[in-house]
């Protein structure tokens, strides 16, 4: 009866010294000699068993050093954040009952270049040229520039857009706050400064994870650019805000726009239950809204 070797047990000689070593195979061996009755037999009545695993050594050692080499040749881990935003950040405005800043996190390991590439020939088919950035409300609205397109072809547009969310390894996360309880600007700045670092310090030891974080916006409004610098000091080491950033070359930024305008549907639907008239016609009914538009991109949120 031959006893099958502890993990830790294994004996060499080198240059006239005995030491200890940690063996792949007997690892291997001890674990399934213990833990399945297959095992338990074998290691009592085959010896032909243990030489075929020897001839796995080789392949064992081979792949644990070469995992080795991956994570010790791997580059510097960047994670991007493009923020996107929705309604007025004047509280005394009554164009929008609320204001939402949204934020879409992408793994720059993770590619998106063929998803990219597939958006582009979705929207030129439609006349739509790849560096035009797509603006969710104006398209909702039938504005300034989609005036030229019908219903159906600003549908497929957005459609085109959230497929592309779909298909590609992004989350997101929104911020809001609702202005009828809001008087002054500060305050607005407050909650959602609020909002931003309670997120980013519950999920501090995943985001530290990355060596860089950079942060893409277009700072379209001042008061959200002092909210995300004071949000990210919290990893003031690592954060680096891109300047110039211009919506047409990212098409994650416009992800984030498309998102933030799609919460403050959901959001007007949720507190006044009705939606205006003009996302009346775009969504054509509630239904279709709930199961086509809000459920699929809900399911890209960061847990």
């Amino acid at each position: 009866i031959r006893q099958v070797p502890v993990p830790y047990e294994r004996r060499e000689v080198s240059e006239g010294r005995r030491f200890s070593s940690f063996c792949p195979t007997c690892a291997f061996q001890h674990a399934f000699a213990i833990m399945t009755p297959l095992g338990q037999r074998l290691r009592l009545e085959s010896t032909g068993w243990r030489r075929s695993l020897r001839r796995w050594r080789g392949a064992i050692l081979a792949f644990t050093f070469s995992r080795r080499g991956q994570m010790a040749g791997k580059g510097t881990r960047e994670i991007s954040v493009f923020v996107g935003e929705s309604g007025s950040f004047d509280p005394d405005a009554k164009s929008s009952q609320f204001y939402l800043v949204c934020m879409v996190f992408h793994d720059q390991d993770v590619s998106i270049a063929e998803n990219v590439a597939a958006l582009n020939v979705g929207l030129r088919e439609i006349g739509i040229a790849e560096d035009h950035a797509v603006h969710a409300g104006p398209l909702i609205r039938w504005e300034s520039p989609y005036r030229n397109l019908r219903r159906q072809d600003r549908r497929v547009v957005f459609a085109k857009m959230l497929a592309f969310l779909r298909r590609t390894d992004v989350t997101y996360r929104c911020f809001h706050v609702d202005k009828r309880f809001v008087d002054d600007v500060g305050i607005l700045h407050d909650r959602l400064l609020q909002q931003i670092v309670a997120f980013l310090s519950a999920h501090a030891a995943e985001f530290n994870a990355y060596d860089k974080l950079k942060v893409y916006y277009d700072n379209g409004q001042s008061n959200v650019c002092d909210i995300l610098k004071d949000a990210f000091a919290l990893f003031s080491s690592k954060v680096e805000f891109v300047k110039n950033v211009a919506p047409d070359k990212y098409k994650l930024f416009q992800v984030a726009d498309t998102i933030a305008t799609l919460e403050l549907v959901r959001l007007k639907l949720e507190t006044d239950g009705h939606i205006s008239d003009a996302e009346k016609d775009f969504f054509l009914t509630i239904q279709n809204l709930k199961k086509n538009f809000l459920k699929p991109t809900a399911r890209k949120l960061y847990q």
